[in-house]
């Protein structure tokens, strides 16, 4: 959950932004999220590459 600004990502409880490529946070680099492969299908679905 959280606003996408081009490839960033806020958190709507602190306002941290997030690269979506990297996972990185801008506020403190020590944080990362877990990024996830992400593909639309031929039928317009989101299809999420899960481990």
């Amino acid at each position: 959950m959280g606003a996408l600004h081009g490839s960033q990502l806020v958190c709507p409880w602190h306002a941290w932004e997030f690269d979506c490529k990297t996972g990185a946070c801008d506020f403190n680099p020590g944080i990362e999220l877990r990024r996830y492969d992400v593909h639309v299908g031929e039928d317009q679905s989101i299809l999420v590459e899960l481990d």
